[in-house]
C-alpha cells in the first residue's frame, strides 16, 4: 500500500483563505468544511502558507487577544510543504517525518492543489493493507 500513489488516498477538500484575513475566519472555515487545517492564499490565489487547528489553538491561548484581532499571516506555517499527486506514500511518509508535520498538500504536475494527504490517511491505506493478510 505504501507503493500507492499519494493521490489516491489524499482528500480532496481545500480550504482556503486570504493571508489577511484573521484567525477567526480561518477557525470558521475550518468549522463549516469540516477540515484540520486551511491553505493560506496570495491575491494571485497561490498558496503561502497553512494554518492548522493546531495552530489555531496554540494562538488563541497564547495571545491575550480576541480570535478576531489575530491576523493569520505572521502565525501561518511557510512556506507550504507539498507532494506531487504521483508521489508514493512512503515518499509522503517520509517527508512528514523529517519535516515533523501530519499534512502535505499534494499538487499535480502544474503545482496546483488538488488535495492533503495526512498521517491519518497513511495510517488508513497501511491499515488496509495488514487487513489483507
Amino acid at each position: 500500500m505504501l507503493d500507492d500513489q499519494v493521490g489516491s488516498v489524499c482528500k480532496t477538500t481545500i480550504v482556503k483563505v486570504h493571508r489577511s484575513k484573521t484567525l477567526e475566519d480561518a477557525g470558521k472555515e475550518m468549522v463549516n468544511a469540516k477540515v484540520g487545517a486551511v491553505i493560506v492564499v496570495d491575491d494571485l490565489d497561490n498558496p503561502v502558507g497553512i494554518i492548522t487547528e493546531r495552530d489555531y489553538m496554540n494562538s488563541s491561548i497564547s495571545d491575550a487577544k480576541p480570535v478576531g484581532d489575530i491576523k493569520i499571516e505572521p502565525i501561518m506555517s511557510s512556506p507550504v510543504i507539498s507532494i506531487n499527486q504521483s508521489a508514493k506514500l512512503e515518499k509522503a511518509a517520509d517527508r512528514m517525518f523529517h519535516k515533523n508535520i501530519r499534512r502535505l498538500l499534494v499538487v499535480d504536475d502544474n503545482g496546483l492543489a488538488v488535495g492533503f494527504c495526512t498521517v491519518r490517511d497513511i495510517l488508513e491505506a497501511t491499515n488496509e493493507m495488514m487487513s489483507d493478510y
